[in-house]
């Protein structure tokens, strides 16, 4: 539900392969998502993290990506492409 949940969780399970992260949380604001995604790599380089975000702009996009995102996904999305990619990702 929030950013620090989520780093609690990673730093205690450690078969996490993937992460799918909305741009906006609730105590992270707009766009501390990517802030999450940042630290998120530095604590797990090679898991892969899907990025979602209902009010993603090109900017927000590219820096996902530079970040280290396997994908940014507009809202809404069809869930079945997601689940496509989810299944290429982790194999």
């Amino acid at each position: 539900t929030t950013g620090k949940q989520a780093l609690r969780h990673l730093t205690t399970h450690h078969d996490i392969r993937l992460a799918l992260l909305d741009v906006r949380l609730p105590d992270l604001g707009e766009t501390g998502g990517l802030t999450l995604l940042k630290k998120m790599k530095r604590l797990r380089p090679r898991m892969a993290v899907i990025t979602m975000s209902g009010f993603g702009s090109a900017e927000v996009k590219a820096k996902a990506e530079k970040l280290g995102a396997v994908a940014f996904f507009d809202k809404p999305f069809r869930v079945e492409k997601l689940l496509k990619l989810i299944r290429e990702t982790i194999g």
